[in-house]
């Protein structure tokens, strides 16, 4: 039998899932965090006007499913990729609150439910920020 040698690689990608040569997933998560950001930004430039059901709903269906794509594999373990995850649901609530609304006669109130932190997901609540999100 020949002997095959593996090639060594930094990083590798299975299933859409980046990890790197020590089973990191810092440029899954920022990759991640860059494709949520990329998809909150084209609702905010798609609409003028926006009822916040209409948004949280278009934010569950863009945006959120980039976050938690294969969640289970590569779970938040360093604070530093929750805050870049908390930072795509922070602008997605900011985004929410500043958004002109079909309703001029009030202001649309950002319900309490709407986005859950990633430390609240994985403090033993669930365990997964897939688990979390689910209403």
């Amino acid at each position: 039998m020949k002997k095959k040698l593996f090639k060594e690689v930094n990083e590798e990608k299975d299933l859409g899932v980046v990890m790197d040569k020590n089973l990191k997933f810092v440029a899954h998560i920022q990759t991640v965090v860059k494709k949520a950001n990329r998809m909150l930004g084209v609702i905010k430039r798609t609409f003028k006007y926006i009822d916040k059901e209409v948004f949280l709903n278009l934010y569950k269906a863009i945006v959120r499913p980039h976050l938690e794509y294969a969640s289970n594999v590569w779970s938040v373990i360093y604070k530093k990729d929750a805050t870049l995850i908390e930072n795509v649901q922070r602008r997605a609530t900011r985004l929410m609150k500043k958004h002109k609304t079909q309703n001029l006669y009030r202001k649309a109130e950002v319900p309490r439910h709407s986005v859950t932190s990633v430390q609240k997901s994985s403090s033993g609540h669930g365990g997964s920020i897939q688990n979390t999100y689910w209403y």
